[in-house]
């Protein structure tokens, strides 16, 4: 079930990503942040009302975890900067391998007070094979574009970290 719901998430994702870039172009990358924030932040609290969720802010977390609206600021940022620039398709795939790198760096070093997990010989060489595809996969979507839209795609790269960052806040639950 998990890997149907995160399967669903990446195509919302995309979703996403198209309809914040068509704000942005509209209204400019920061007005379209506020916009998209405000929007977000009013669907979230109405969600947490119709469940009767309790809105107690102050677990005994450490401070840090509630940075992730601000990563996600810098994400919708990114990727906003990114649209129109490049591919949608390459705004994903460098958004996602920014994650993939982010995640594994998380998961090795045991970042942000998560579980380390050692990687094995086999599990090092199917993640830098499997790196390798996905960067030789971008590399033939970005065709020329790679020289005219560096820019572009190290802000990609770097909104697909943010996700990572933003999403860290909500795996260790009180």
């Amino acid at each position: 079930m998990y890997q149907l719901l995160t399967l669903l998430t990446g195509a919302v994702l995309a979703v996403m990503i198209m309809m914040n870039g068509g704000l942005a172009a509209r209204y400019g990358i920061f007005v379209a942040a506020a916009i998209i924030h405000a929007v977000g932040s009013l669907f979230a609290l109405t969600v947490c009302v119709l469940k009767k969720e309790k809105m107690s802010l102050w677990y005994h977390q450490p401070v840090w975890i509630y940075l992730g609206g601000a990563i996600g600021v810098l994400t919708t940022l990114f990727n906003n900067s990114a649209y129109g620039k490049i591919s949608m398709t390459s705004i994903v795939a460098l958004g996602l391998t920014g994650q993939l790198i982010m995640s594994i760096l998380i998961d090795c070093l045991g970042l942000f007070g998560m579980e380390r997990r050692s990687m094995g010989g086999k599990s090092v060489r199917g993640y830098l094979w499997g790196g390798l595809f996905v960067l030789a996969g971008i590399l033939v979507m970005l065709d020329t574009t790679v020289i005219s839209a560096v820019h572009a795609i190290s802000l990609s790269f770097c909104a697909g970290i943010m996700v990572v960052l933003s999403l860290e806040k909500y795996s260790k639950n009180p």
